[in-house]
């Protein structure tokens, strides 16, 4: 766990830049709009996405989400199943 000087470097570093400022924003709205009120499995999810993104799987995070969001109803097969399944076969989207 992050130190409160830690924390601090963190936040200071990303306000000084037109994108971190951005980032920061984005993280206040998700906060402000029920993000700490999560339940621990979806705290853990979100961690997980956070961390595939800045990975070799940021576009396959990006494309997952909007899909889901698309149709959230009947998301079927995951996106992530649904590009290894593809790339297993040998077909590209």
């Amino acid at each position: 766990m992050p130190s409160i000087n830690e924390l601090d470097a963190a936040i200071t570093r990303l306000a000084q830049s037109e994108r971190g400022r951005d980032a920061l924003t984005g993280i206040l709205d998700w906060f402000d709009n029920g993000g700490l009120g999560l339940d621990q499995g979806n705290m853990a999810a979100c961690s997980t996405i956070l961390w595939a993104a800045w990975t070799d799987f940021s576009g396959t995070t990006r494309h997952s989400i909007r899909a889901v969001l698309a149709n959230p109803n009947d998301p079927g097969e995951s996106t992530l199943q649904s590009i290894h399944h593809r790339e297993e076969e040998g077909i590209r989207s």
